[in-house]
């Protein structure tokens, strides 16, 4: 008979293959997504572009994400009076929005002002 010793490391790869296994079948895909909003207004004169965020796109929250010149990703609430004004001022400039990264089977891109949500 083998003492125990032997069969320990046997043991630990074993659980180490069970555990990598188990987490490569899940077929989760991570966005980047934000995982909050802001109310805070953004300077129009800041953003070149925005990206729609929807739990489709397999994130928690819905969000439109304004882009700024600088590259930075800013996350305010779709339903805000201001961010629809803003939407709608980029689409007339010519701006248009960036397609969304996401899973294969979701899709992306551009919003007309009637797919988002009313003021509430």
């Amino acid at each position: 008979m083998r003492p125990i010793w032997t069969l320990l490391p046997l043991a630990v790869l074993t659980a180490l293959l069970w555990d990598t296994a188990d987490t490569q079948g899940t077929g989760n895909i991570v966005a980047d997504c934000c995982l909050k909003t802001s109310d805070k207004r953004i300077p129009p004169g800041a953003v070149r572009a925005y990206q729609l965020q929807s739990r489709s796109n397999g994130c928690t929250e819905t969000a439109i994400v304004f882009i700024t010149k600088s590259d930075k990703r800013l996350c305010a609430p779709p339903q805000l009076k201001w961010v629809r004004k803003l939407i709608e001022k980029l689409d007339k400039a010519g701006k248009k929005s960036l397609k969304r990264k996401s899973p294969p089977s979701g899709a992306g891109g551009k919003r007309s002002r009637g797919d988002l949500p009313a003021d509430g």
